[in-house]
């Protein structure tokens, strides 16, 4: 836990450097939801892992849940993935799109 916080710190901080709002998530009654909320023109829920550490299979549910919605959704496990998906807030609506589905791709490929 102490890893995802860290990790967390960093992305936070990160984020304040570059003017991207942000809030811890929580959802009273709702389990597995993703960490954190991103926003800057768009919204990103982040789910924090420790380093590598894979999301439950209730996170993704989740995750996925908020993509099929058309929100934005994922997950990370170190600071540099993270700091990369907060610097592509700013690209067009379909390419955030294919950079989330990407990393979530994987992660159901190995969840099978």
């Amino acid at each position: 836990m102490a890893a995802e916080s860290q990790l967390e710190g960093k992305l936070v901080r990160y984020a304040g450097m570059v003017k991207i709002y942000t809030r811890k998530f929580t959802s009273p009654g709702q389990r597995s939801v993703p960490d954190r909320v991103f926003v800057q023109g768009r919204t990103l829920f982040l789910e924090v892992k420790a380093a590598g550490k894979k999301p439950t299979d209730a996170q993704m549910d989740e995750i996925d849940a908020i993509n099929n919605a058309g929100g934005f959704a994922t997950w990370v496990d170190n600071a540099v993935a993270g700091m990369n998906f907060l610097d592509s807030m700013h690209i067009p609506d379909f390419a955030m799109r294919k950079k989330v589905n990407m990393q979530n791709y994987w992660t159901h490929e190995k969840r099978l």
